[in-house]
């Protein structure tokens, strides 16, 4: 197994079958996500089924967000959550975030104990646009100008639950632009 880091954030794994990937295999895996805090794995050939026996070795997985489309799962697997910008043949979007793109975001920090992390299986890539981006909030943390890392080190951040980030409102949430009534919950910053 080859762990080629990037300049700032993320490193690419090479030369792993994470469908049959072995206890020294994952070891390595976790070893390089607590040192590059995300993971590219390209070429993988995974079924619903291995996409979450690989996932699981991470912890328990947390269940798919309620998004403006609602739960969209495979049939038989509500672990996996669908992201896409393809329509049935009823012209209803087949992903959660309906069809459009996903603005910036981050998963779920809007409930008490987010998730460690996120795995994304691309089934489809397109030639170009579509590009995923990355961003680490500890080398943020550690670029602030101290008077603003004073300034803010005893304040919490909310992040607003009120929207999917595809800009739907989520099914069962009344529509609110009032961060202080809006669903989420205040972490330290």
């Amino acid at each position: 197994m080859q762990v080629l880091p990037n300049a700032t954030v993320g490193a690419e794994v090479r030369g792993v079958d994470l469908a049959h990937a072995g206890a020294n295999e994952i070891t390595g895996i976790k070893q390089a996500w607590y040192r590059h805090d995300v993971l590219v794995f390209r070429g993988q050939k995974l079924s619903d089924d291995d996409l979450l026996a690989f996932s699981r070795h991470f912890g328990t997985l947390d269940p798919p967000p309620n998004q403006g489309a609602g739960r969209k799962s495979p049939p038989g697997y509500p672990d996996v959550y669908v992201v896409s910008n393809v329509v049935d043949d009823y012209g209803e979007p087949i992903g959660a975030l309906g069809d459009g793109e996903a603005a910036w975001h981050t998963d779920m920090s809007y409930i008490a104990w987010p998730p460690d992390a996120s795995m994304l299986y691309s089934l489809e890539i397109p030639a170009s646009g579509g590009d995923t981006s990355f961003c680490s909030m500890r080398v943020a943390l550690k670029k602030l100008p101290r008077g603003l890392l004073e300034r803010i080190k005893h304040l919490d951040i909310k992040h607003d639950g009120t929207y999917d980030s595809g800009g739907n409102l989520r099914k069962g949430v009344a529509a609110s632009n009032d961060p202080a009534s809006s669903p989420g919950t205040p972490h330290p910053s």
